[in-house]
This record gives C-alpha cells, sequence and structure tokens, in this order.
C-alpha cells in the first residue's frame, strides 16, 4: 500500500492462489468508543455480522479443502483476534471481528480519530496484508441509531445510553454530600431499605433532594449534541458528557441532564430509567419497587419538584398515545436501567480511569480557551478605539468611612496604592482623595490579588468620560486575558439594555456572547471583573427594582470585582441609598487633557 494514501473504506477484494477469494468488509465505518466494550460482549456472545466490526467472506472454489488463518487489529488501539478456516470444496463462509479494545487507549479520545484496520490472511505459509480505515469517535459520542450499509436495516442504539450512566463514578460523592442537606432530618440516601422489617421506604424524598441540589448547581441548558461523525449517512451519534462531567462544567443538555440523575439514582438502587419522547429525554423513577413509573424533566430545575413530575408525566402521557395510535415505538421509550444491565450494557471501564478524565479536562480547557478568546477578540474590536483615545483623567475618591479598631482595617489591600497615617485617616474619617489618574485607582482596586473585591461607582456629568475610562480598563483586561488564562475575564454589561423583569445574573449571562451560559462557572472560579455602564439608563418601568437586583447580585458575589458607570446626580439622589459602592467622582478634563484628546482623535482619523 502506499504510504501516502488512506486505507480504503470500500470492500476490499484479494484473489489468493488456487482458487481462493477473500472479500473484506468495515461493518462500522465509525466507532462509537464508548460502547467498544459491550459491542466487543456482544460479539463474542452472538457474533452478529450488523454488530461487528469487520467481516471477512471466503470462497473456494477449488476441487480440494483449503485452510487459512485471519488475524485482525488496530495498531495501538486493540489486541489481536485470529480466526482459523477450514473450507471445503464449493463453500463459502463469512467471519465476524471485533478485537479487544485497550481501555485506556480509549480514554484519551476526546476527539475524531482516524485508524487504520490492518488484515493479515496466512494460507500456505504465505501471508496477505491489508489496511482498511475506520473512523473512533470521541468517548462522548453517544450512539443513536445506525443503518446496515449491506442490509439498509436501521437499529435503535439508544439502549447504548445506559453506558453514559456512570453511577459507580467516585466523583459523585461530593455532590452526594451536598444533596444531603436537602433530605429531610434524620433520612439519608437508603434507596428502598427502612430500617422496619418487611418496609420498604418510599425514595422520593431522596429524589427531590438530588432535584434541589442540581437546582442549587445553577446548571445551565446547553443543546450543544454535535459529535464529529464522517459516517452520518449510517451512524447517528450525539455528544453527550459524561454526569461527572456536568456537574463540573455547569452546562447539559436534557441527555445529559437524565444520564447524570439517573446515575444519582441507580447509585442508590432505585429503580430508574432514561426515557425518550421525541426531541426530548426525561428520567424514570420509582418510589417503591413495585410502584408505577414515574417522570422528571431536568431541564426545569428552576421550578417546583411536584410541578415538574406532573409536567413530565403529561409529555410521557401524551408520547405514549402517539406510540399507540401511530405503532411506531419512537414517540416513547423506556429503558430501564436494570434491563439495561442486563444485557451486559455498562459504562466503559475508561470512566475508572484518571487518563479519561485527564484527557476530558485537557480536551474541555482547549475548547473553553478557543471560546474565551472569540469572546475576548470580540470584545477588543468593541472597544479598539479606545487604545489610543483615551487620555488620562483626574477625580476625587470618597471612602466609605470604616473603623480602625483592628490591625486588618488598618493594614489591608488599599495600602498597595496609598501607605501612611495621613491616606488611612482620610479613609477613616470618609473624607475625600485627590486623585491624579483615577483609571490607575480602578486598576489597583480590581487587581487579581486584592484580599477584598472593590465595589466602585465611577460618577460625573455627562461626557465627563466615565464609559471612556470604563472601556479603557475593560480593553486592558481583554488584552491581559488574551495573554493569560487564568486572568480574569472582563464582563461588559450596557444597563440600558436591561429591558426585562429577569434577575440580573440572567442579564449579565446574556451579555457574554459566546461565553454565555458560562456565567456560574466563572463567577465560582472567582474569573471575573464586572464592568456595569449607565446605571442612569436603565430603563424607567421599575428602575429600583432592577437596581435593587443588581445590589443583590453584587451582595451574592462579594468576592467579584465590581465597576458601575452613573451621572453623580441620579446616583446620589437615587441609588446611593441602595448600593454599597465605593465613590470615584471625575473631576472635568482641563484644558491641556481636552487638547491632547483632540489630537489622538485626529491623528487616529
Amino acid at each position: 500500500m502506499d504510504a501516502d494514501r488512506s486505507p480504503p473504506t470500500a470492500p476490499v477484494t484479494l484473489d489468493l492462489d488456487d482458487g481462493l477469494t477473500v472479500a473484506i468488509a468495515v461493518r462500522l465505518d465509525s466507532l462509537p468508543v464508548a460502547i467498544a466494550h459491550v459491542l466487543h460482549r456482544l460479539h463474542q456472545e452472538t457474533a452478529p455480522a450488523h454488530q461487528s466490526l469487520l467481516t471477512v467472506t471466503v470462497a473456494n472454489s477449488a476441487t480440494v479443502p483449503r485452510d487459512l488463518t485471519i488475524a485482525v487489529h488496530l495498531p495501538g488501539f486493540s489486541d489481536l483476534e485470529r480466526q482459523t478456516v477450514t473450507l471445503p470444496p464449493g463453500q463459502t463462509q463469512t467471519c465476524t471481528f471485533f478485537p479487544r479494545f485497550d481501555d485506556e487507549k480509549l480514554a484519551a479520545l476526546t476527539q475524531l480519530h482516524p485508524a487504520a484496520i490492518h488484515v493479515v490472511i496466512t494460507a500456505h505459509g504465505v501471508s496477505h496484508t491489508t489496511h482498511l480505515s475506520v473512523d473512533l469517535l470521541a468517548v462522548n459520542a453517544a450512539p443513536m441509531a445506525a443503518k446496515d450499509s449491506a442490509t439498509g436495516v436501521v437499529l435503535d442504539l439508544t439502549p447504548y445510553l445506559g453506558a453514559f450512566v456512570t453511577a459507580e463514578d467516585p466523583s459523585l460523592a461530593d455532590f452526594i454530600h451536598a444533596a444531603a442537606t436537602y433530605l429531610p432530618a434524620g433520612q439519608g440516601f437508603d434507596g428502598y431499605v427502612s430500617p422496619m422489617p418487611g418496609v420498604t421506604n418510599d425514595a422520593t424524598p431522596q429524589v427531590e433532594a438530588f432535584f434541589r441540589a442540581l437546582a442549587a448547581c445553577n446548571i445551565v441548558y446547553d443543546h450543544a449534541p454535535l459529535a464529529f461523525n464522517p459516517a452520518e449517512a449510517t451512524l447517528k451519534v450525539q455528544r453527550l458528557q459524561f454526569p461527572a462531567q456536568v456537574l463540573d462544567s455547569g452546562l447539559a443538555n436534557c441527555l445529559e441532564g437524565a444520564a447524570l440523575f439517573a446515575a444519582l439514582l441507580e447509585r442508590h438502587k432505585i429503580e430508574t430509567a432514561i426515557v425518550l419522547v421525541p426531541r426530548h429525554a426525561l428520567v424514570g423513577w420509582k418510589a417503591r419497587p413495585d410502584s408505577a413509573w414515574s417522570y422528571l424533566d431536568t431541564t426545569q430545575l428552576e421550578r417546583d419538584f411536584a410541578h415538574v413530575c406532573a409536567d413530565a408525566a403529561g409529555q410521557v402521557e401524551v408520547a405514549q398515545q402517539a406510540a399507540a395510535l401511530t405503532g411506531n415505538q419512537a414517540w416513547f421509550r423506556l429503558w430501564p436501567l436494570a434491563d439495561l444491565r442486563a444485557r451486559h450494557i455498562y459504562p466503559p471501564r475508561v470512566t475508572e480511569h484518571a487518563t479519561l478524565l485527564r484527557a476530558l479536562d485537557r480536551h474541555a480547557d482547549i475548547v473553553q480557551r478557543r471560546q474565551e478568546l472569540l469572546y475576548l477578540n470580540a470584545l477588543l474590536h468593541r472597544c479598539r478605539l479606545w487604545r489610543d483615545r483615551y487620555v488620562t483623567l483626574s477625580g476625587v475618591e470618597h471612602q466609605t468611612p470604616r473603623p480602625t479598631n483592628s490591625i486588618a482595617d488598618e493594614i489591608d489591600e488599599w495600602d498597595a496604592l496609598f501607605s501612611g497615617p495621613a491616606f488611612r485617616r482620610h479613609q477613616a474619617e470618609g473624607t475625600p482623595v485627590d486623585i491624579d489618574d483615577i483609571a490607575q485607582v480602578i486598576r489597583q482596586h480590581t487587581r487579581a490579588d486584592n484580599a477584598r473585591a472593590a465595589r466602585l461607582v465611577l460618577l460625573g456629568e455627562p461626557g465627563a468620560g466615565k464609559t471612556t475610562t470604563l472601556l479603557r480598563l475593560v480593553l486592558e483586561h481583554a488584552l491581559a486575558a488574551r495573554l493569560d488564562p487564568a486572568a480574569p475575564l472582563p464582563i461588559l454589561a450596557e444597563l440600558e439594555s436591561y429591558r426585562d423583569h429577569e434577575d440580573a445574573r440572567a442579564f449579565i449571562d446574556g451579555q457574554l456572547g459566546l461565553l454565555q451560559g458560562r456565567l456560574h462557572h466563572i463567577l465560582a472560579n472567582k474569573r471575573a471583573v464586572l464592568f456595569l455602564d449607565a446605571l442612569n439608563q436603565l430603563p424607567q418601568d421599575d428602575r429600583i427594582g432592577r437596581v435593587r437586583r443588581i445590589d443583590r447580585f453584587l451582595r451574592d458575589h462579594r468576592s467579584v470585582p465590581a465597576v458601575v458607570t452613573c451621572r453623580a446626580l441620579d446616583y446620589e439622589d437615587e441609588y446611593a441609598a441602595i448600593l454599597d459602592l465605593e465613590r470615584l467622582y471625575v473631576k472635568p478634563l482641563p484644558v491641556e487633557r481636552q487638547r491632547e484628546l483632540i489630537h489622538r482623535y485626529l491623528d487616529r482619523n
């Protein structure tokens, strides 16, 4: 085979000597590696052609029996599978192959990986070697349906979703510990086990505790099913995070949420099922082993548990009626985990390996960083004018009076900018301090290494340079974050667009562009600096209500630095009593700096 050419995907026919013909065909052009262990076991038990990786058909047109040996493997990924065939004259025989894969090797496949299947056929001491290509899909690619290229039969692969329900994953332990706080007093996660002989527990309080704990995680719905698969014509897959990844990322689609919830219930021997209705996935569960199925929708975590269960039951009823009327079972599929385990559909052993966790984390970090860079580039483009047009502004800082009855009050991060007893006296008394460079004060106050996050409001008259200063600082933070993956991410929110009656978290998350949906993760990792522009331009209706929601958000996230701009008169008349912010007043621009600004503007144009 030419070294510069890819192995063929079409069937290969070899004409050996003395009337022996061999036809080799790949049956799975793309292999979902997360279920490779399941397919290997099924192949060992039943050897169906449609669940084989490769078939080798041998025809003997000679007048004497022929012996040959067939060896198949994927270098670097699988063991060698060998079969010996004795073929009578005029006979044809088909051998199926699905070699055992190396779990550790599969663990590292977080992206599509082209591979080659090596086939060696030995007859009469002469070996004939050929190579065929196969695409190893990412370990997060979940199979949904397949079409056999030879027969055209469409196979429902959704039972294999059970391989993504990782009940034994040790990384779920921290979440379970936190969820225990939502249990009724004196109860634990005991499944159906009761201290009373012959009595089974009602598992509903445990299910509700998991539901409420997930709601507290602020998991964001993220419909991102894309999983690269060149064989889309014959194999339908979608991306599916393992449960621990969902908890780590804070993002989940309906199927990922269902797999996570099912893992939590199965771990405690509560009967559970993956339930599929058109374009949606639910969780099935039983309050007691002999109870009817109840249902839960993990995309409605913000709602009351009882209402969510009732709504899910309504979805199931509609789907069941449609399935009965049409005879199409795709309307409603319920896969109890106990049944799937009886069919040997278990999670891959790779989920137990640190290799997988490291590889997935590494891949997730790469994807996350790419998204961050795109977000930062968009922000830099938005603020690009202020790279050259900004001029230094002076101002006055009004410190909120602070008691100085402890060393911690006397010596804190503010000393990094101002030192000596004079400033501390002004600070304690709440008297103003003149500032030559107001942007430099904000830079110091919003440093990542500050022990206490700064909360500043930049005040001034219209046209004084409040927004100009803010955008310049956003630009600087964006440049720093583009160079340093650990640097805080600037989040710019123009408050005039805060028009709906949503909470401040939802509004700010909506300003993140390509990073929308990741606000919780960014805040939890203390990687945010908030820039809230034009408080005085909030819509008139419910303006005070919006200010209170902003204040509540800032109080809930005290470790996040925030800079707000507002007209001085509006702030002092309406908002000062609500927001607890240090005040910086922009002084009018001196004549010499006005000239500097004009020259920079003209030079730029």
